[in-house]
């Protein structure tokens, strides 16, 4: 597969997941998402086979599994748990900061290239943006402060979960490293499910069952899939850019299907992160212009 297209369908697949996951979690955020990632390691598993994909069982390999569970867990753990308190469009909002963070771990861990004043300005504006979030949900209850503060912890572990991957290299198959992660993640929050006193057979709107079955095929065994191709393909800084494109649209199905509220101060927020995103990137470009022209 093309990495462009592959690159285009994490787009389009992130655009739309969380209101979707929002939608499926009305009888409990656990049991959507175990659900979701239980269906979506069912799915994964039979592609494997339909592709005869090799499934790599060495050292390294496993290795990569449990990082992608764990990680897996803790990200999209806190994802859930935050939407809970927090409209989904923010959720999205919020992972755009991910490029930023992304990038300073691959700094300091894969040596992809080093942080000149843009790119440091860059950074400033995503900061700015956050404090601006951070101003908005004070307004609304004391815990969309906490919705906040969860999903910038959501961001930070799936950006730690990319670079520690992409240094890794576990397996060739990016489809066969989710199924891996999945089947890992799902024991995990079973268990911490049952811990909290997780209801496993609620009573499901068929809104929340349509939900659950696009999260668990489309955006947990095709999006993870293509996203883990890209991570093997591209700078695990650029494969972080995808999310300075999903938030506006995020904000706009949330507010329309979604009911949502537009808060003004959200807007300026996407806004400087999409600019102190921009501003990272061309400083990026004049961090590897020089490198090329060297070649």
């Amino acid at each position: 597969m093309p990495v462009r297209a592959a690159y285009l369908g994490v787009i389009l697949i992130w655009s739309t997941t969380p209101l979707a996951s929002q939608w499926s979690m009305q009888s409990g955020f656990l049991f959507a998402l175990t659900a979701r990632l239980s269906i979506g390691a069912v799915v994964a598993i039979l592609m494997i086979i339909l592709m005869r994909k090799e499934v790599e069982l060495h050292r390294k390999a496993l290795t990569g599994y449990a990082i992608a569970g764990v990680t897996l867990c803790l990200a999209m753990g806190s994802m859930y748990w935050a939407m809970q308190h927090i409209p989904s469009g923010w959720v999205s909002v919020l992972f755009g900061l991910s490029p930023i963070i992304t990038a300073v771990l691959a700094w300091m861990f894969l040596d992809e290239g080093k942080l000149n004043l843009l790119s440091l300005a860059g950074i400033l504006f995503g900061l700015l943006a956050l404090f601006l979030i951070f101003s908005s949900s004070l307004n609304f209850t004391p815990a969309s402060s906490a919705g906040v503060a969860a999903g910038v912890f959501s961001t930070f572990s799936h950006a730690a979960s990319a670079v520690w991957l992409k240094r890794l290299q576990p397996v060739k198959s990016g489809l066969v490293l989710s199924t891996g992660g999945m089947l890992i993640a799902v024991p995990i929050l079973i268990i911490v499910g049952s811990f909290i006193g997780t209801d496993w057979t609620p009573a499901l709107s068929m809104r929340e069952v349509s939900a659950i079955i696009y999260l668990g095929v489309v955006a947990s065994a095709v999006g993870f899939s293509l996203y883990y191709f890209v991570l093997r393909n591209v700078s695990a800084t650029r494969v972080s850019l995808i999310t300075q494109i999903t938030p506006v649209v995020c904000l706009i199905l949330g507010s329309w299907l979604n009911n949502e509220p537009l808060v003004a101060n959200v807007w300026i927020g996407t806004g400087l992160i999409s600019f102190g995103l921009l501003m990272f990137e061309l400083g990026q470009r004049k961090m590897i212009a020089p490198i090329r022209a060297a070649r």
